[in-house]
């Protein structure tokens, strides 16, 4: 029984893990409101998400192809590159594909593939890949809010982080955001950078009625979400009753109690009604 209860202690511990923007509510109290209870925000909480993820090891088609560039000719074939450049579109590329991919590059003396995810990772070798190296469009910050998290090729950055200079050529790029249902896209810096996004709400309805449309059950379970300072629900909204739906709506609850009961009246204005005891 005891260790029951211990259980269910840490289950609850863990229920409200991180905190989500409703669409209408204000991003400063939003803020002030995560920061002032220590809670994570669900930015913070893909990140770390993604930090426990990092260890996963590299897709098996990254592994193979790898395995059979090494295995052929010194000099890359042009289908090779065509299909070195389908293969970061299709993969969602992890920490261990980026390592691979970077490793089979230096080994083969592709400079761009190599500056590609050198540029990515360590900043601080610009000067290694000045040569290939454009600048990142200032229109691409503009995509953001300043608590948004940036991915390209599966690298996390946040507002501060973002490279400043790429490799010419289409990445992997999605938006994620603690109010928006995350935005996905595949095509250059420049391409990223013209885009007209449409942002969806992760929460529809307001602090009464309300979905939070999540497809991960773990995000459902273990989130709140914030609709004001003064309405804080769960992620995973309460099961409607009839109850429920006539509390909330009184008015048309009494309305329809009205007509109904006219209509039954009006149904019995002529009718002779016999009472038989048992």
């Amino acid at each position: 029984m005891k260790t029951l209860f211990f259980l269910l202690l840490n289950l609850g511990s863990y229920s409200q893990a991180m905190v989500i923007q409703s669409g209408e509510s204000d991003i400063l109290e939003f803020s002030q409101y995560a920061l002032q209870r220590n809670q994570q925000t669900y930015t913070q909480w893909y990140r770390d998400q993604a930090q426990v993820n990092s260890e996963k090891e590299p897709h098996p088609q990254v592994i193979d192809f790898s395995q059979r560039i090494l295995s052929g000719p010194k000099i890359i074939s042009k289908q090779a590159r065509e299909d070195w450049q389908t293969l970061r579109k299709v993969i969602d590329l992890n920490q261990g594909d980026r390592e691979v991919l970077t490793s089979l590059a230096e080994k083969m003396g592709i400079n761009m593939e190599y500056c590609r995810y050198l540029l990515l990772s360590e900043q601080k070798k610009l000067k290694d890949c000045a040569h290939v190296a454009i600048p990142v469009p200032e229109a691409v910050f503009k995509q953001l809010q300043p608590t948004d998290l940036l991915v390209i090729d599966g690298q996390i950055f946040n507002f501060e982080q973002i490279p400043r200079h790429l490799v010419a050529g289409s990445y992997q790029w999605k938006i994620i955001s603690d109010k928006y249902i995350d935005i996905n896209f595949t095509g250059s810096a420049s391409d990223f950078a013209k885009q007209t996004f449409h942002h969806e709400s992760w929460v529809t309805g307001n602090c009464n009625s309300y979905k939070l449309n999540h497809s991960d059950f773990t995000v459902l379970s273990q989130s709140q979400i914030f609709f004001d300072k003064n309405c804080i629900q769960s992620g995973l909204a309460p099961e409607k009753t009839v109850r429920s739906w006539m509390k909330e709506h009184k008015k048309l609850t009494l309305a329809l109690g009205l007509i109904i009961g006219g209509f039954a009246a009006y149904q019995l204005k002529d009718k002779t009604l016999i009472l038989t005891p048992y």
